[in-house]
């Protein structure tokens, strides 16, 4: 199971990221305190828009995997015989300006591992 570090990595920066800043203190009258949210998305090509992570099924796989399941119905086979089959690769995505933008600074080892970094 090659995912498994890649998603407590992933968790363990979103825990470490959604804190408010100056936690503990009290704001002072008539302000709020800014969090920084880290958004994480269950596929890395919606990390291009804003979301500080994306770790998921690699999309370009599971086409593949659909197509080859969708030929085999048309060369004959029945659904019903065709066995249910799990993602078994995935993809970890890292904004850069999202980060930048949050004052966060990522690990190297996240950094290490990801497939896809934008700026």
């Amino acid at each position: 199971m090659r995912a498994c570090p890649r998603v407590w990595l992933v968790a363990a920066i979103c825990a470490l990221l959604a804190v408010p800043r100056h936690a503990g203190a009290q704001a002072p009258e008539g302000r709020t305190w800014r969090l920084a949210v880290v958004a994480s998305t269950a596929t890395s090509l919606e990390v291009t828009r804003s979301s500080l992570l994306g770790f998921g099924p690699d999309i370009h796989d599971l086409r593949r995997r659909s197509a080859n399941l969708i030929a085999r119905v048309l060369r004959g086979a029945r659904p019903g015989n065709i066995p249910i089959e799990q993602p078994t690769r995935f993809s970890l995505g890292v904004n850069l300006a999202t980060a930048q933008a949050l004052g966060a600074t990522l690990p190297a080892a996240v950094m290490a591992q990801a497939d896809e970094v934008f700026d």
